[in-house]
């Protein structure tokens, strides 16, 4: 349970027929909050990733997630609706083996509004930033013949999206950066702009919105610092499942929130018999920490991805995000939204093995 394991009390029928029974008390350690990721092992076999609710102390009425009070969670359950607004700067070096290292960024965001149905989508995709110390595994499975792929874990929430209007951006001086303009999706009103391979240089971004049919004019900025270091080796050409991954970093930001991020998929079959499936692991912690272990057990629930396009292919992704501007912007039709956040995130990636 978020990344705790919890010895069981009792595993066994519950006194009803086709129904099983497992009992358990929270240790003190256990993290809290409205999405804990929950996995039950059997003969040390860990079944999908679900979510669970825990509230912080017995004396709570109800679970905390994070950018949302009590009375806004309850306010849910009364039909009440959401207007969340984001934007998120993004720089990542990627290194694959015979073309060398390469860098890109990019930056995204927009504004939507969402009902408490549609809370449970959201958050569970956010549930690694809920965890902090441990880990979720998301398995998807896809197929030629259904053409999509599962995810039996996860909900997909379906939000709306509002148009804020001409969106730019602003960087530090030699940034490049001088009102660049976002291009904005017309069907989902999202935003996203290309900053090319120059990538983020230390200093202070802008985002301004001139205002658009729901969404009023409004600015945020956001300082980021030199990005966190890799020690030793860095990062991994292949990895044993079994033997875990632990990645050590130094930098002058303690406070910065650190994902490692794992991708592996192999395929069986060919032709319309052709099955991918494909398992990802998201962890994170604190820059602070200094270093992370992702355990053999997180490992060993992605298939083995031998280094070849036709049996299958993997990544591992480290990045760290500076902690988060909020800010606020006015709708047009009155009031305001309820939280903007504007947050950067930068690391690296490299093609790896899974054996």
């Amino acid at each position: 349970m978020g990344g705790v394991t919890i010895p069981v009390l009792y595993a066994g029928r519950a006194g009803f027929a086709g129904e099983d029974q497992i009992n358990f008390q929270l240790p003190a350690n256990v993290p809290t909050g409205c999405v804990v990721s929950f996995q039950i092992s059997v003969n040390g076999q860990l079944g999908n990733t679900t979510f669970i609710a825990i509230a912080p102390d017995a004396n709570s009425t109800a679970c905390l997630q994070p950018g949302f009070t009590t009375a806004q969670l309850q306010q849910f359950d009364n039909g009440a609706s959401e207007t969340f607004g984001f934007f998120e700067l993004t720089q990542f070096s990627i290194t694959v083996p015979g073309s060398g290292p390469s860098k890109f960024g990019s930056a995204a965001g927009g504004f939507i509004r969402f009902t408490g149905n549609q809370l449970a989508g959201l958050t569970q995709t956010q549930a690694q930033f809920t965890s902090t110390g441990s880990c979720i595994v998301i398995q998807v499975q896809s197929s030629a013949a259904a053409g999509s792929g599962s995810s039996p874990g996860l909900i997909t929430a379906s939000v709306g999206g509002l148009d804020a209007g001409t969106v730019t951006l602003n960087g530090p001086a030699g940034s490049g950066f001088t009102n660049q303009p976002f291009t904005e999706d017309p069907a989902s009103l999202q935003y996203s702009l290309n900053l090319g391979t120059q990538g983020l240089a230390a200093g202070t971004y802008s985002v301004a919105g001139a205002g658009g049919a729901d969404v009023g004019k409004f600015n945020t900025s956001l300082t980021i610092g030199a990005p966190l270091t890799l020690t030793g080796t860095g990062l991994p050409g292949s990895v044993t499942r079994s033997a875990g991954l632990t990645l050590n970093w130094t930098g002058d930001n303690a406070s910065d929130l650190v994902e490692i991020i794992g991708v592996s998929s192999a395929a069986t079959g060919t032709g319309a018999s052709l099955v991918t499936n494909t398992g990802e692991f998201v962890c994170t912690t604190n820059a602070g920490a200094g270093t992370f272990t992702v355990p053999s057990s997180v490992l060993l629930q992605l298939p083995a991805s031998p280094a070849s396009a036709t049996a299958g292919s993997g990544i591992v992704e480290f990045a760290s995000a500076v902690s988060p501007t909020t800010f606020t912007a006015p709708l047009t039709a009155g009031g305001s939204i309820n939280s903007g956040t504007f947050l950067s995130l930068t690391g690296q990636a490299a093609t790896v093995a899974f054996q």
